[in-house]
């Protein structure tokens, strides 16, 4: 734990570093020198302590219980579910956790008829996304098509995120329900919370309502499924860094910064 959250803080800097110029004139040289030395340890210290807060409410979801059940009390009226992607395999056909999520999401989205269905996923396979493929099983399921808004740009987690959420306002939804596998959980309401806390940090314009969930359950049993590991918690930090503000927010800049960050850790 204590290893990963010093990679973290050192990544943390890194982009600091690289992010932050100096401008210093002839004449003035050491003084200015001396400013921005000062100026940029105080940015890197709320920086460093910003992220120790988002990693300790992060860990407010490592013992969450998961929803494998449809709820009752969706709200029928200006509500949306969001399903997250799954990597198509190489041919374009869906791979078994995507048609997990799919079975869960038409049992849900059958219950609630009112509500809109966000399909998010755009790596391509062989010309085919997974918004498309999503979609196109979802109508072949007897789901109106009018309700299905296909989300195509998102690569990861975070892009869902990002332009899902971005759906979300245009569309003046008021709740919502993500929908994915319970592996992936944890992690997208997360980054769905933090992209959403940079949405209104920048517009003023973030989504207020309730973000709740129902995941295909993907492991043998409850135990295993509330134990997060290693690797879940490494995947965990570094896509908060990412939906973070440390790194610029625009997705086509975000990703490009983060990944030639990540190679380095």
């Amino acid at each position: 734990m204590k290893k990963r959250l010093i990679c973290c803080i050192a990544g943390i800097s890194l982009i600091l570093a690289s992010c932050t110029s100096i401008s210093v004139s002839q004449s003035e040289n050491t003084d200015n020198r001396t400013i921005n030395s000062i100026e940029k340890n105080e940015t890197a210290l709320y920086v460093i302590s910003d992220f120790l807060d988002k990693i300790y409410s992060a860990k407010g979801f490592f013992n969450m219980s998961f929803n494998a059940k449809i709820p009752n009390d969706i709200p029928e009226e200006n509500h949306a579910f969001i399903i997250l992607g799954y990597a198509l395999s190489d041919d374009g056909k869906m791979q078994q956790p995507l048609l997990n999520r799919l079975e869960v999401a038409l049992k849900a989205t059958s219950k609630y008829p009112n509500s809109k269905i966000i399909v998010s996923g755009g790596v391509p396979k062989r010309g085919i996304i997974e918004a498309d493929v999503m979609h196109d099983w979802l109508v072949a399921n007897e789901i109106n098509e009018s309700r299905i808004i296909k989300e195509t740009s998102a690569t990861d987690t975070v892009a869902n995120a990002i332009f899902s959420l971005d759906i979300i306002r245009k569309e003046n939804v008021k709740d919502i329900t993500l929908i994915t596998s319970a592996s992936h959980m944890r992690r997208a309401l997360i980054i769905f919370n933090e992209v959403n806390r940079n949405f209104g940090y920048k517009s003023k314009k973030s989504f207020d309502g309730y973000l709740s969930h129902i995941v295909y359950m993907d492991y043998d049993s409850l135990a295993e499924a509330q134990t997060i590991t290693t690797k879940e918690e490494e995947l965990i930090y570094r896509d908060l860094i990412r939906a973070s503000d440390y790194i610029p927010f625009e997705p086509a800049i975000q990703y490009k910064s983060a990944d030639q960050f990540l190679k380095k850790y």
